[in-house]
């Protein structure tokens, strides 16, 4: 059974809404990558496999997810690797004994580098941490059409670059007075589902970009018989962390590396969630009112009283010389 378009429209709702567009607009300058099927997956386990307490919105998608179809759903094209782990003490015993998945592995302990080594990926992060979820998702895609040339661009940032440049048949594209929107596609077996990627530049800089719109660019797309298609090499790293779970003691993060050049596109995302062993917090008594005190010896009062002012001479941040009464 397939994750509905439905529920996928949802889930990328509430991840524009929670994470992707708080992010840009706090970083506008900055490049900016989030894998949403990595939080989808990730918000799924937790709560199916691990039972624990997630924002309302997240709580409402994993509950109509079912992991185990949207991990076959990220099996299903030789271009896209899906793997996961639960470790922990307690949190590997939450996981039913009944319970299989394809590249799905339970460990113990958080073992840093077993883990590490079953993904094919960096978790040092996951260090001092008592419990561990983790996805780890890559995507190797080689244009259609590669892109054999160079043109010279100006940027906004007022610097002229050289932009790889493709003549590409046959593309879709929707334009009205805000955006223009290219599809690209990548190679792909026969019988497996086509992969792509959507390349949305804003007619007027600094607005911005409504994606949950995106169904409809696509919906609304012509076939352009060729299309000139010029646009720069990328190499990015982002990492950042997401709030998903109420449970202070569950820390969320995504790390993602993306990058293309004439041939074709990598990325790879690592969404985990991990829990630490966090020390209580420490009480405070912080004397900012009027208060009261007494010295005694067990029940013998020595001293009562009330302090209800200040002497700014003994409180101004200087060492006052103590003074024999």
């Amino acid at each position: 059974m397939r994750i509905t378009p439905e529920l996928m429209t949802e889930a990328n709702s509430v991840f524009l809404r929670s994470i992707f567009v708080p992010d840009v607009l706090n970083g506008a300058s900055q490049n900016v990558a989030f894998s949403p099927v990595g939080v989808h997956f990730m918000v799924t386990m937790l709560k199916e496999l691990i039972s624990a307490p997630l924002y309302s919105d997240w709580d409402r998608l994993a509950s109509h997810t079912n992991l185990i179809h949207l991990n076959k759903q990220l099996q299903t094209n030789p271009t896209i690797t899906s793997k996961s782990v639960i470790a922990g003490r307690e949190w590997s015993k939450s996981v039913p004994t009944d319970f299989l998945m394809d590249h799905f592995k339970v460990f113990n302990s958080v073992d840093v580098k077993s883990i590490g080594k079953y993904l094919e990926a960096d978790v040092s992060e996951l260090a001092s941490a008592t419990g561990a979820t983790v996805h780890l998702l890559k995507f190797n895609g080689s244009w259609q059409t590669k892109f054999t040339g160079n043109q010279s661009v100006k940027f906004s940032d007022g610097i002229e670059y050289s932009f790889m440049k493709a003549i590409v048949p046959s593309v879709p594209w929707f334009e009205n007075d805000d955006l223009t929107v290219v599809t690209l596609p990548f190679k792909i077996d026969e019988g497996f589902e086509d992969v792509c990627i959507d390349l949305i530049l804003p007619k007027h800089e600094g607005r911005a970009v409504d994606l949950n719109e995106h169904k409809k660019w696509i919906s609304n797309q012509i076939i352009q018989s060729k299309a000139k298609i010029v646009i720069p090499k990328v190499k990015l790293e982002y990492k950042e962390k997401i709030n998903l779970s109420s449970d202070s003691a569950i820390e969320s993060l995504q790390k993602i590396r993306v990058e293309w050049d004439e041939n074709g596109v990598k990325g790879e995302a690592i969404t985990m969630s991990m829990a630490r062993s966090l020390p209580p917090p420490i009480p405070e008594f912080i004397a900012s009112r009027q208060f009261l005190f007494i010295i005694r010896q067990e029940a013998l009062w020595l001293f009562v009283g009330r302090i209800s002012s200040i002497d700014a001479s003994l409180n101004m941040g200087k060492r006052i010389a103590y003074q024999e009464l």
